[in-house]
């Protein structure tokens, strides 16, 4: 009878009593066996393991591996007395009942950095977003795969524009549905503010907030409209209506004044609904009143951000600054004056961390700690003055910032 070529062949040349591999084309002497082996991944199988082959073929040399006699965890399998197959009361661990190791723990450090440059370069071909590695959406969807394991394919671009739109379509319209019916029972507020983006394009947005959740309902764009409380008005009463007027409680804007007409003009008409204002924006206009008319805060401020800006410039120093603090520093927005605060409670949380890093060798060795700009950071971080002044500007801004306890 004709032996049956094993289809561990289709992956590697078979040559003179050696074998060379179809993905990595590295040649090592032996038959199959050691064909399974090398694409298996799992080492110490006395032979170097393949770093180019696909996960599906992976997948396949480890079974192919543990149906040959011996199973991933390392069990050595023996025939019983009765002619069936099973595993040794000896163990390669010596330890009884060993489960299946599974790929990620055989994988080495050097897999899991080859791991990261793969995501690394779909962030970079695709022109992604840095900060969407932090989202809790890319989370779950990398934990969701390697929980589903290797032998998980991706859905196709078909798949993705059609079929998995209208579920996620479905998805978000049942949510939606779910919170509009809760309104009838606890009410709703109704939230609204003016934002401008990248294009200087001028928009009122428009939210409904409940116990069960936050709901978008409209956004109306006003470039070219005067804003006014009567314009805001007419935004605002046909949302209202649509809701009914008896499911909304309370109208959250800002602190502008024609907001505050509008509201007022709102509740003539409807005088149950009440208004508030925005205490998120009223802390935001308190800190802008404190920076702008107190000199040494700002001052204090303007070094908080030299600082900041003088790390965060140069991807080295960034490197080394982490190192060193083992944290990032908050980022301050131009426009968002609460963020100046927390980016500089963010400086001082670091304080040893900045003060070794400016005295390390690393750091004196660079090109990036010479010059003007270098030489006021480094006597920034090595004096007391600014560490003092900020500690006493966070303890006196009051009880929403804690200062670090040392």
């Amino acid at each position: 009878m004709t032996k049956i070529k094993d289809k561990f062949w289709e992956y590697a040349e078979k040559l003179n009593n050696r074998f060379k591999c179809k993905y990595c084309k590295r040649d090592f002497p032996g038959g199959v066996a050691r064909v399974k082996s090398h694409l298996s991944g799992i080492k110490g199988r006395d032979i170097a393991v393949c770093a180019q082959v696909p996960e599906e073929v992976q997948a396949s040399a480890v079974i192919a591996v543990g149906e040959a006699g011996v199973n991933v965890s390392g069990t050595k399998r023996a025939k019983s007395s009765s002619g069936s197959v099973g595993e040794s009361s000896v163990s390669v661990c010596e330890e009884p009942r060993l489960q299946q190791t599974s790929i990620p723990a055989m994988l080495s450090k050097k897999d899991k950095d080859a791991v990261d440059m793969k995501v690394a370069l779909c962030f970079f071909l695709n022109n992604i977003a840095f900060n969407v590695i932090q989202t809790t959406g890319f989370i779950e969807m990398i934990k969701a795969v390697s929980e589903y394991g290797i032998g998980y394919s991706l859905p196709s671009y078909s798949t993705l524009r059609t079929k998995l739109v209208v579920n996620t379509k479905a998805d978000v319209e049942c949510y939606v549905n779910e919170v509009k019916e809760s309104w009838s029972l606890t009410g709703c507020t109704i939230m609204s503010d003016i934002w401008t983006d990248m294009k200087k394009r001028s928009f009122i947005n428009v939210i409904a907030y409940s116990p069960k959740g936050a709901v978008f309902l409209k956004s109306v764009e006003r470039s070219g409209e005067s804003n006014t409380g009567l314009f805001i008005r007419e935004v605002l009463l046909p949302v209202i209506e649509e809701i009914g007027a008896e499911n909304v409680v309370q109208i959250v804007t800002d602190n502008a004044s024609n907001y505050g007409l509008a509201c007022n003009l709102i509740m003539e008409e409807y005088p149950h609904i009440i208004k508030s204002k925005c205490a998120a924006h009223g802390v935001q206009l308190l800190f802008e009143d404190i920076y702008d008319s107190v000199d040494w805060v700002k001052d204090i401020f303007l070094k908080a951000r030299k600082i900041y800006d003088h790390f965060y410039r140069h991807i080295i120093l960034l490197d080394l600054m982490r190192e060193h603090t083992k944290k990032d520093l908050r980022k301050y927005s131009k426009t968002r004056f609460a963020s100046h605060f927390l980016m500089l409670q963010s400086i001082l949380d670091v304080e040893d961390g900045l003060r070794n890093l400016v005295a390390s060798v690393e750091y004196r060795n660079m090109l990036y700690s010479k010059g003007a700009v270098a030489d006021i950071v480094k006597e920034l971080i090595q004096g007391t003055p600014f560490w003092e002044d900020g500690k006493e500007l966070i303890s006196a801004i009051g009880k929403g910032i804690t200062v670090s306890r040392r």
